[in-house]
């Protein structure tokens, strides 16, 4: 590293000022050399200060963003979570399936179809179900959501109990029993299903507010990152079980032709769901991110840290190791000695 002749006089000057006036003048080329070294000491020391200003001013953008995206998941997922919970807008059309019994009871003519429809409303049957994640609506084609049930905690959706509660007393529908087998499996898969949710949720807003805590130590952006995956996980678990269950449901009831009913999922539900999911899945791929960066600010405050205990006469930190007995010691220091250590046993 050049040094212009001025700056050296200047620096000469200042050391001689720091000496007492001129006493231990040293050879001119010497201090030449040494104030070069201490130039490049400095240069690089300024350096690695500069990579760790840059690797926290990185970590802090992608704090933000991974808070951000979380804040976009909760939204989507809250709205999964109160869709078809009351006749609103945007709730009454968020669901995950949709059951038309209108044409359960078939009509022979075009004529006879509002005859047969006055006789269904008698037995009690509406045109609609909507389900949701806590309750279902229910309603007709030309009323619209006439009544939501209560929502309540692990909620299934069981359309036969549903149907029959309502029917007038004496009223009875025959039911294919293949409905019936697969509502033992609806009922697993639903509460796994809630309880995935739930827990995505509330995992999601935690990372929130918790993010910045990576700055803290490189071992809190390891946690993290695992606590991300499995907020992710349980978001995808729970958007992919809805998924499966809903779309065989679906596929069962429409091939019973006998029956006339019909049934469609819910496309608003299904985008909120997958785009949580998204959201979720984004905000751990910038955790692990994070947890990279980290580990380059680490290790670049590690050596900084070491450089300073070279400059200051100290031997450099090792890394923590257990306390040998003081029999093994004295071997491992002969041993290193070149001397030979011979062990008996007794």
């Amino acid at each position: 590293m050049a040094i212009t002749d001025f700056e050296f006089l200047r620096f000469r000057k200042k050391k001689q000022a720091q000496n007492g006036g001129g006493e231990g003048v040293v050879n001119s080329t010497e201090e030449r050399e040494k104030v070069v070294r201490d130039e490049a000491a400095a240069a690089i020391a300024n350096v690695e200060v500069d990579l760790i200003l840059l690797l926290t001013r990185k970590q802090w953008r992608l704090i933000r963003i991974s808070s951000f995206l979380y804040v976009l998941s909760c939204i989507f997922l809250l709205l999964v979570e109160i869709g078809n919970t009351h006749n609103k807008p945007v709730l009454r059309d968020s669901y995950f399936l949709k059951i038309d019994v209108s044409d359960i009871l078939p009509s022979t003519s075009p004529a006879d179809a509002q005859l047969v429809n006055s006789i269904a409303r008698s037995l009690g049957i509406h045109d609609f179900y909507q389900v949701g994640l806590w309750n279902f609506c229910e309603g007709y084609d030309d009323e619209g959501i006439t009544d939501c049930s209560k929502p309540q905690n692990l909620w299934w959706f069981n359309p036969v109990a549903i149907i029959m509660s309502e029917l007038l007393y004496g009223a009875t529908i025959a039911l294919p029993s293949e409905i019936t087998t697969i509502l033992k499996l609806i009922h697993i898969v639903s509460n796994l299903m809630f309880s995935f949710f739930l827990l995505s949720i509330l995992t999601s807003f935690l990372l929130i507010f918790l993010s910045p805590l990576v700055l803290l130590s490189v071992w809190y952006s390891y946690h993290f990152v695992t606590f991300a995956f499995i907020s992710a996980l349980l978001t995808f678990a729970g958007s992919t079980t809805a998924t499966v269950m809903y779309v065989i449901f679906q596929k069962v009831i429409t091939s019973q032709k006998e029956l006339n009913i019909g049934a469609k999922l819910g496309p608003r539900m299904f985008v909120f769901m997958w785009l949580g999911t998204v959201f979720s899945i984004a905000g751990w791929a910038v955790h692990l991110h994070l947890a990279i960066v980290s580990r380059k600010k680490h290790h670049a405050t590690k050596k900084d840290r070491e450089k300073k205990r070279e400059e200051e006469g100290k031997s450099p930190r090792r890394c923590p190791q257990l306390s040998l007995p003081a029999f093994w010691r004295r071997r491992e220091a002969r041993r290193s000695a070149g001397e030979v250590v011979i062990v008996v046993e007794d």
